[in-house]
């Protein structure tokens, strides 16, 4: 839980510090649908680059173990929970941006 929260504020964070550049798209025509959408690509790009490299290099690190003890693989729970850190993450960029846009876009553009 404390894990998502934290994800949802560097996203968040990560967000309003491109207000300027979110008004600057909207100035120039882009609707907060399209904005949404393209922080929300932008978003998922990153999750799923995060998960797969980080499966990677965790499976990479355990092999040993596994190959060695002839252990079992993970099971369900392990592929729950990385279902459950990308929903969290497009949830997260999800909020920040609906937070980010329902603000004042005409001030953030005129600091630019």
């Amino acid at each position: 839980m404390l894990g998502t929260i934290g994800l949802s504020a560097i996203m968040f964070r990560n967000v309003l510090e491109r207000r300027r550049e979110l008004a600057l798209l909207g100035a120039v025509g882009y609707d907060a649908r399209r904005i949404s959408t393209m922080i929300g690509a932008e978003a998922s790009l990153l999750v799923i680059a995060g998960v797969t490299i980080g499966s990677l290099c965790a499976a990479i690190a355990v092999a040993p173990a596994w190959l060695g003890h002839e252990g079992s693989g993970p099971g369900v729970g392990l592929a729950l929970l990385l279902v459950a850190v990308i929903v969290a993450g497009m949830v997260s960029s999800l909020i920040a941006v609906r937070a980010a846009l329902r603000g004042r876009m005409v001030a953030a553009l005129s600091s630019e």
